[in-house]
């Protein structure tokens, strides 16, 4: 018998990855470094900073055209929310209604109007108009700050007693 050599097994250098302080790197960017420059300073390689500064950009981009038009993307959520509430009620057959539980209705139904109310009342917020819970909350309030300061009622006399005028 011939002793068949062992096949040489090629080990892989386990690379340690190196972290950088993301928010180092960006202060470093807005102040006009290069990413070559952050680079060397972070000790890692230029397209590792070159990436993160690209999806960095992006996601900065998008938190802008988020913030500036708001109410916007609002509305367009509940556009495609009504669509999609509109869908799913007209999928519902007999059968399948008539399959519910009354509790399983009122949930489905629970949950569209929560969902239209709440992005009905940010869209407002956002566009700077007031919403109708509070404007039913102030004139709560404001009724019972009326109410404090009229002049209480004289007490009725007890039955039985007379008024000596």
């Amino acid at each position: 018998m011939e002793a068949t050599a062992a096949p040489v097994k090629h080990t892989r250098r386990i690379v340690k990855p190196r972290k950088f302080d993301t928010k180092k790197v960006l202060s470093l960017a807005a102040a006009g470094m290069s990413a070559s420059d952050i680079a060397r300073a972070q000790s890692v390689n230029q397209s590792t900073i070159f990436r993160f500064l690209q999806t960095a950009g992006q996601s900065c981009h998008s938190r802008d055209l988020y913030r500036q038009h708001r109410a916007q993307v609002f509305a367009d959520i509940q556009a495609q929310a009504l669509d999609v509430q509109a869908r799913i009620l007209a999928s519902f057959d007999d059968g399948v209604l008539q399959a519910c539980k009354p509790s399983e209705k009122a949930m489905v139904l629970n949950s569209i109007n929560n969902v239209f109310g709440t992005l009905f009342d940010k869209e407002r917020l956002e566009n700077g108009q007031s919403v109708s819970n509070i404007s039913v909350v102030s004139r709560m309030i404001d009724g019972q700050i009326a109410n404090l300061h009229k002049k209480a009622p004289d007490p009725a006399p007890n039955e039985g007693e007379t008024s000596h005028s």
